[in-house]
């Protein structure tokens, strides 16, 4: 290898692996009180659609998910306290998240952690309306 590939791989790198950490976030009115929703990293992210169970049809290769568990999974991993690094929900909240009605604020918060996720919802409702069955994208 050149100096010349080297010193662009090592520019390279640096615009990505050396460039820090820069998470977007949105701030979330609801009944008056802010929430901070906070852009989840790729580890994060993983984590959200694996617990959203994903299982392949075998007979077409549509991949379901439990969009519910994903809506709450992303508003448990991505909402703070405003200007802090405390967390507004966690684990022990799923099951009373799950039975929130639609439209409250679990749909509002996963919402915007879904567009931060690159997660596109109305993929999945377009191919849910036309299959029966659900799928998301993560592009």
């Amino acid at each position: 290898m050149s100096k010349k590939e080297i010193s662009l791989r090592d520019k390279l790198r640096a615009k990505t692996l050396g460039s820090g950490i820069k998470r977007k976030r949105e701030i979330v009115k609801i009944d008056g009180e802010q929430f901070e929703v906070r852009q989840p990293s790729v580890a994060q992210r993983s984590s959200i659609m694996s617990a959203a169970k994903p299982r392949v049809d075998e007979t077409d290769g549509t991949t379901t998910v439990d969009i519910g568990m994903m809506q709450v999974q992303s508003v448990i991993c991505c909402t703070f306290v405003p200007g802090t690094n405390e967390y507004v929900f966690d684990a022990e909240d799923v099951e009373q998240m799950l039975e929130s009605p639609a439209g409250s604020y679990v749909d509002k918060l996963s919402k915007v952690a879904q567009d931060l996720m690159n997660v596109k919802k109305e993929d999945a409702e377009g191919n849910s309306e036309k299959t029966g069955k659900v799928s998301f994208s993560t592009e």
